[in-house]
């Protein structure tokens, strides 16, 4: 079976032409669906509207895209929305998230800072930010924010173990231990927490014998 292409003048819903080959990989697929659809319809607000019907037609014919296509329809909402009302807080944090999902995470970022810019202890802005610079291999941009996220909330234990793992990425077990703990006290059993802890203090000993 084969799926028209959305049209690169974005004039039409959905017109016949180049196909897509479901013989084909389905990231091979997705990946020309994506590519068509950022060169293309996101030049124009009024045109997301019609990029999305064309994501809409992609997930009727085949299932097998819903959940990545629900994704990019989404995402196209958010960013029509944007378009209505840019300085929407709560918009742009939303569609930091949705790039984050996306391993955009440049792209993630420029939402959620705009956000931090206004509302520095906006702790959604903060998380998602986290995300993208842990995403991008930045731990100690990640650091920097996770500290500030930690203390308008202190009781998120993912996001203590987050910290954990950061400050492991920067080699300093002394901080990571102690962030463990305090995810081991709210709870005992928290996946992978106790490992990670043995693992900083064997790095610890390591050290202690090198120095």
């Amino acid at each position: 079976r084969a799926l028209p292409i959305y049209n690169k003048s974005l004039g039409d819903e959905c017109t016949e032409g180049p196909q897509f080959d479901f013989d084909f990989e389905e990231h091979q697929i997705m990946d020309d669906i994506q590519k068509t659809f950022r060169k293309n319809g996101r030049k124009k607000i009024g045109k997301l509207k019609k990029a999305k019907m064309f994501f809409d037609r992609v997930a009727k014919k085949d299932p097998r895209f819903l959940r990545k296509i629900m994704q990019e329809v989404g995402l196209i909402e958010l960013l029509t929305e944007l378009g209505d009302d840019s300085s929407n807080q709560g918009l742009m944090i939303s569609t930091a998230q949705y790039y984050n999902l996306r391993n955009d995470f440049r792209k993630a970022l420029t939402y959620s800072l705009k956000v931090l810019e206004k509302n520095p202890d906006n702790s959604n802005a903060l998380q998602s930010a986290i995300i993208s610079y842990r995403g991008l291999g930045e731990p100690r941009d990640a650091l920097a924010l996770g500290v500030r996220y930690e203390s308008t909330k202190p009781d998120d234990i993912d996001a203590l173990y987050i910290i954990a793992e950061l400050y492991v990425k920067v080699l300093d077990y002394k901080r990571a231990k102690v962030y463990l703990q305090k995810v081991l006290r709210k709870n005992d059993s928290y996946q992978n927490a106790e490992q990670l802890l043995e693992e900083c203090i064997r790095a610890e000993a390591i050290e202690k014998k090198a120095a």
